[in-house]
């Protein structure tokens, strides 16, 4: 009897603690990761799962250069961003980011897409109403 309680307990504060130990995911992006695109973006989108403060951003390209974004933190939290990109070359690039969840945490996560005008496709932009634009 009593290891039937021991794991109900153990259930009951499984199903409690989850959700306070889940941290913050990107759940879009434009470009999409592993995306191949003709043209270049104009913009970055990344959508997070909950409101988070954009702390870091950097984009490099394949040879490990940092493109110039301008990318200023955000002191205020947001669920969606809409950065605004310079003019890119064909070429593979790489975002990195860092964001503040509410819980407190600091997520880091990357993305790689490429732009290549001899590319068969572009991969299509999911765009939010509820975004935070940062302007160069």
């Amino acid at each position: 009897m009593k290891s039937v309680k021991l794991l109900l307990l153990a259930a009951v504060y499984t199903l409690i603690a989850s959700p306070l130990f889940a941290h913050t995911a990107l759940t879009s992006a434009a470009p999409a990761d592993g995306a191949v695109m003709r043209e270049a973006p104009a913009a970055l989108a990344l959508g997070f799962t909950e409101d988070v403060q954009l702390l870091k951003l950097v984009l490099v390209d394949a040879g490990g250069e940092a493109v110039d974004i301008n990318f200023m933190p955000s002191g205020d939290a947001y669920k969606n961003f809409n950065i605004a990109l310079p003019a890119l070359k064909a070429a593979a690039y790489k975002v990195s980011w860092t964001v503040l969840g509410k819980d407190g945490h600091k997520v880091e996560g990357s993305l790689g897409f490429v732009v290549d005008p001899q590319a068969a496709g572009s991969a299509g932009a999911t765009q939010s109403h509820d975004e935070h634009s940062t302007h160069r």
